[in-house]
């Protein structure tokens, strides 16, 4: 266990050199200014926005979690992750594009237009929020993991894990994260999804029901041993809505924004659709052979016990390292929609500062500064991954109505915008916390729910009443924004 331990960690540590090593070569020879930093000069391509893209759903925590709902359910597993692939199809036919026609850096800025000032702090407030809470999780799951594999404590590994995906943000920007992101989503699809299954079928065969822990019920498709009921309908609803939810946060719309065109960002989502799909499968025939080869302690660590005891010492440590890095390409992009977000909602939109090496000075102080923040709330609520989670897409949910709103109904006023966000803060801290209905009605249903309702009942107040205050609108960013507000994104 010793030179395992080692050869892992000699593994993991390889891959982060070499992730420092390339934010230190971008930033010397890409980063010039502010538009560079934070939207790559709008130059992403296809296959890095796609790969950009599968490598956020590919978080740390979802490795595991794909592999363990394949313990758990068989084949029926793939629909934990094809429930993200929908919800990735939903925004691509909804949204995307939509974001990147508008021109605007931030969802903060483009609803300036329709919303006001008020409108775009009442955003602002929540993408932050939300943010640092997503980054704080990823955190938290990939520190647990790393004090797993290299015996060290879990303040360590959060701050060694922390401490590099702050670096290579803070050195490279939207352009680092990209190319970071484009090699981390191929490593851990190839040392997980692809290199795993291959040499588990060459040693033990397919997973089939004949094996004494394989039901014949795991093996039928499309459901295996689920309770269709209960989990394909509302669990994997849940997840479809899950992931609609989180993609409407500012990180996603970074992504949108930094593409060369529209039509590189349609093929960009077609391909991490695609992807997603193999790796659902995958990762169910992963949790399966986990099922017949393995007995660990409990469900969740059977792609850990996997990885310890039925693969070479090589390739386990290749897919630990691709789990950390699932984990950091997640983190990054949150660090980018923050720096998107402040820099331009609140630097550029309230204050003087407008010169270019100033600005770029900004939005790496911002990493630092958000990068300190997340650490600390991962290192201080390490047990609450849950209401973590729960507050990240709870906060997302007035974001997403505004999205919904602005691309098909455009309905909405700046009153119920401001008041919609400022109601759900308390709301999902009760809810979360609080409630007794926690158990029967998931955090993010009710947040979903209550901002669609307050959202829009109180548009229809203020348009029988009139505006409840004035409030100014400056078109700070590109002219077209206004012009697709006005428009509704057609």
């Amino acid at each position: 266990m010793v030179a395992q331990g080692l050869v892992y960690a000699s593994m993991v540590g390889a891959y982060l050199i070499i992730i420092m090593g390339l934010a230190v070569y971008i930033a010397t020879r890409w980063i010039d200014d502010p538009g560079d930093f934070m939207l790559a000069g709008r130059e992403i391509g296809s296959w890095a926005s796609g790969f950009a893209l599968l490598a956020i759903l590919m978080s740390g925590g979802f490795v595991p979690a794909i592999v363990l709902h394949g313990y758990l359910y068989g084949v029926g597993g793939a629909w934990f992750f094809w429930g993200w692939t929908i919800g990735q199809a939903l925004v691509f036919l909804t949204y995307a594009t939509f974001w990147r026609r508008s021109g605007a850096y931030t969802p903060a800025e483009y609803f300036e237009f329709g919303y006001g000032v008020s409108g775009r702090l009442a955003v602002l407030l929540a993408s932050i929020v939300a943010m640092l809470m997503i980054a704080a999780f990823q955190f938290v799951g990939a520190g647990a993991l790393v004090a797993g594999l290299m015996g060290v404590d879990l303040f360590t590994a959060v701050v060694g894990v922390g401490g590099i995906t702050i670096g290579y943000t803070l050195l490279s920007g939207m352009w680092g994260i990209t190319i970071s992101d484009f090699i981390q989503a191929i490593w851990v699809m190839v040392s997980v999804f692809i290199l795993i299954p291959v040499y588990l079928f060459m040693n033990h065969g397919m997973p089939s029901a004949a094996a004494p822990d394989i039901s014949a019920q795991m093996m039928q498709w499309p459901f295996g041993s689920m309770a269709v009921a209960s989990f394909a309908g509302g669990t994997v609803i849940s997840i479809v809505w899950q992931n609609w939810l989180l993609a409407n946060s500012p990180y996603y719309w970074v992504r949108a924004s930094a593409t060369r065109s529209e039509k590189a960002l349609r093929r960009g989502y077609m391909i991490a659709i695609v992807f997603s799909a193999f790796i659902a499968v995958s990762g169910a025939f992963i949790g399966l052979w986990a099922q017949m080869l393995t007995n660990p302690d409990a469900a969740d660590q059977a792609f850990g016990t996997l990885l310890a005891d039925e693969v070479p010492v090589w390739l386990g440590g290749l897919a630990a390292s691709g789990v950390i890095a699932a984990t950091m390409s997640t983190a990054d992009a949150v660090y980018q929609g923050i720096v998107n977000t402040v820099v331009r909602d609140y630097v550029q939109r309230f204050t003087s500062i407008n010169d270019r090496e100033r600005l770029l000075l900004v939005g790496r102080l911002v990493v630092v500064v958000a990068g300190f923040l997340t650490v600390v709330i991962a290192l201080a609520y390490p047990g609450q991954l849950g209401a973590m989670i729960a507050f990240a897409f709870a906060f997302v949910a007035p974001i997403f109505v505004l999205n919904f709103d602005a691309w098909l109904i455009r309905y909405g006023t700046k009153e119920a915008a401001v008041i919609t966000v400022l109601v759900i803060i308390p709301l999902v801290t009760y809810w979360e916390f609080y409630s007794p209905y926690i158990e029967a009605v998931n955090t993010l249903w009710v947040a979903g729910a209550v901002s669609f309702v307050m959202f829009y009942g109180i548009s229809t107040l203020v348009r029988v009443t009139g505006p409840w205050w004035s409030d100014s609108v400056d078109n700070l960013g590109d002219q077209l924004s206004a012009d697709i507000w006005r428009q509704g994104g057609d």
